[in-house]
């Protein structure tokens, strides 16, 4: 399976682009919210997201009572997020 969108785009961030996507995200939504959560352990693994092929295996065992399609629409969500972020920024 190909990494989605979302996570290749997050590879070509900078360390200040990080900061400032990491508050936009948290403008719109908690720390507790599974949208932010999933945001917070790709941001914890951004060094080795340009070798994940299968983002979902691996965040499987983070998210275990997550579904795949669940887990998916939120990256789609993360994704619209960057896309505005982006255009606003």
């Amino acid at each position: 399976m190909a990494a989605p969108k979302f996570v290749q785009l997050l590879t070509t961030l900078d360390k200040d682009e990080w900061l400032s996507f990491k508050k936009y995200v948290l403008s719109q939504y908690t720390e507790n919210s599974d949208t932010y959560r999933i945001f917070k352990w790709l941001v914890d693994r951004k060094n080795d997201l340009e070798m994940m092929d299968d983002v979902y295996s691996l965040a499987s065992k983070q998210f275990k009572a997550m579904s795949s399609k669940v887990f998916l629409n939120h990256l789609s969500v993360l994704y619209q997020l960057l896309e505005r972020w982006m255009v606003n920024d």
